[in-house]
């Protein structure tokens, strides 16, 4: 049976994440999405962050994790997806139209070389959206049923954290 257990950064305070992201060498950016990107963010919120990353091998696409004892949705960027940003860049990226939001309406945390800044100021002049192709497809079910498939996927395990996540993912789905 999978079991999960507490992440280190459970208790931290979302600032110490950040601060300790930034000193990794293997992190080039921190964009901070969704509510917690904007100022819409409230008690019942979770955190979305997304952190561009080094291109290489056993890069997860993306992770459920406790920040300060909030879940939290950490989504992986390489870097080179970012340089050539809205051009697709190999199996592992996100599709363009999913990274453009992201760009749009994220916050920048931390951009070690300006690349994120350099593709924010990309999707913000980009005013219309990329047509209607096999990864926009992919991108609009994956938009559709993430919450569905992360849901079932808790609802199936034992594990404690995993309820108390669910839970919390349900509430905001009523939101």
């Amino acid at each position: 049976m999978f079991s999960a257990r507490l992440a280190a950064t459970a208790d931290w305070p979302f600032e110490k994440v950040v601060a300790m992201l930034r000193e990794r060498a293997a992190v080039h950016g921190l964009l901070a999405i969704g509510s917690t990107g904007s100022k819409k963010r409230n008690d019942s919120s979770d955190i979305d962050l997304v952190i561009i990353v080094e291109p290489g091998r056993g890069v997860p696409r993306l992770a459920l994790s406790v920040i300060d004892g909030v879940v939290a949705d950490l989504l992986f960027v390489q870097v080179d997806a970012l340089k050539c940003w809205p051009e697709p860049v190999g199996v592992q990226s996100w599709p363009a139209e999913t990274l453009g939001r992201w760009l749009r309406s994220g916050r920048i945390l931390f951009d070690r070389s300006g690349l994120l800044a350099e593709a924010q100021d990309r999707a913000l002049l980009r005013s219309e959206l990329p047509g209607v192709d096999g990864a926009g497809r992919y991108s609009t079910w994956f938009s559709i049923n993430y919450n569905l498939i992360q849901n079932r996927r808790m609802a199936s395990s034992a594990d404690p954290v995993y309820a108390m996540a669910l839970e919390l993912r349900l509430l905001y789905c009523l939101n």
